[in-house]
């Protein structure tokens, strides 16, 4: 025998809103950013368009945060990480020691070129423990004796017949999960 269940919508218990269910997907956020940005500095700054303001449907709800920017440098590094609120996520050990970046995910290249650039992508699983309004954000930076760090372009940017400097999108996704 096969049981088949079909519905129209589900709702809660009280009719207010969709059932919170344990280790489900509850509900899917999307950020993109389709136009170009640069900075210069060791300091973070957010990256526009790449910022998902979120309430959460409950305080045991988790978040899978994915970020995927494409990144480039005229002096061979450019530093990025994942922010809730304003808290780096998944920093890596010995981040304090020296003067070496906090970042979580970059672009590096062996010599300061002007024309390449690369995907650099980040994922954290992320336990806010609220129920209060949360802000998901991805930000850069460059070296700080030095250069210029890129978002979707290269230093070069160069729209030639041949067609070898790119451009590119980045994105921010956040899918809460049912804690």
């Amino acid at each position: 025998m096969t049981s088949i269940i079909k519905v129209d919508n589900l709702q809660d218990a009280n009719g207010s809103g969709s059932p919170y269910i344990k280790d489900a997907v509850l509900k899917v956020y999307f950020a993109e950013k389709t136009d170009t940005q640069d900075t210069t500095g060791s300091t973070f700054v957010d990256i526009t368009d790449l910022s998902l303001t979120i309430t959460p449907l409950s305080n045991k709800s988790k978040f899978l945060v994915r970020a995927n920017v494409f990144m480039s440098s005229d002096a061979n590094h450019a530093f990025g990480r994942l922010m809730r609120d304003s808290t780096p996520l998944s920093l890596p050990d010995g981040h304090a020691s020296f003067t070496r970046s906090t970042a979580h995910f970059g672009f590096s290249s062996t010599s300061a070129v002007t024309y390449i650039f690369a995907m650099a992508g980040a994922e954290k699983l992320d336990d806010p423990q609220t129920a209060s309004a949360i802000t998901y954000k991805v930000q850069f930076s460059a070296r700080s004796d030095t250069g210029t760090s890129y978002i979707n372009t290269t230093s070069r940017d160069q729209n030639s017949a041949v067609g070898s400097d790119q451009r590119g999108t980045s994105s921010l996704t956040a899918m809460e999960i049912g804690g």
